[in-house]
């Protein structure tokens, strides 16, 4: 049996293989610092939407049960769960577009997240415009399909490329959820600068 003196000198070479970044990120998915930014950024929610989290607790059952048909298809016959929006998410999104009425909505990588804006525009008291972006023709095609399989409105669905050279408006409420790590970390500035309104709100999926 190696004596502890071994042991912690065995621990410090092994950490010395990793630097700075890796521990920092690391500290990111502990659940004492998850707790802490939630509860920051709860009451910052509050403040600029006072009685928003007593609105979500009452009403989120109801759009969870009003979703969840469509999501088990959605993850069973198109993608999965780990790739669509959550149902956490989703209820929350289809509830803050219910709250704050947006006028134009861009979704930013295209799949359940594009069921729900149209979803939601359909029983909108004004219709929204709605776009969805993705960098993959292939998942734009399966969106259309499921849109289609419902009879929610499949345009204004378009690549990143596209989009980004041709259109010029802004949206008062941007999901974005698009493309791998590195294609997404290029694009949020541009995102930011180009595609939001003034006094936009901006929810950002998978944000570490």
């Amino acid at each position: 049996m190696d004596h502890p003196l071994i042991d912690l000198k065995k621990t410090i070479n092994h950490l010395k293989r990793y630097n700075r970044r890796y521990f920092r990120h690391k500290a990111y998915d502990l659940r004492a610092r998850q707790r802490i930014a939630s509860d920051i950024d709860r009451r910052r929610l509050e403040e600029k939407y006072p009685g928003l989290r007593e609105r979500y607790r009452l009403s989120r059952e109801d759009y969870r049960r009003r979703i969840e048909p469509f999501y088990r298809e959605y993850v069973q016959t198109v993608s999965s769960e780990i790739m669509a929006s959550s149902p956490e998410l989703s209820v929350f999104l289809l509830f803050l577009c219910d709250l704050l009425q947006p006028s134009k909505i861009l979704d930013l990588g295209s799949g359940f997240s594009s069921f729900l804006f149209r979803f939601h525009a359909r029983n909108a008291r004004e219709k929204p415009i709605v776009w969805s972006v993705d960098d993959s023709e292939e998942w734009l095609a399966r969106t259309a399909a499921f849109l289609d399989s419902h009879n929610l409105p499949s345009g204004n669905l378009t690549t990143w490329e596209a989009f980004s050279k041709n259109r010029k408006e802004r949206f008062d409420f941007i999901f974005y959820d698009l493309g791998p790590f590195p294609f997404r970390m290029a694009c949020l500035r541009p995102m930011l600068e180009t595609m939001t309104a003034d006094h936009g709100v901006v929810v950002l999926d998978d944000m570490h």
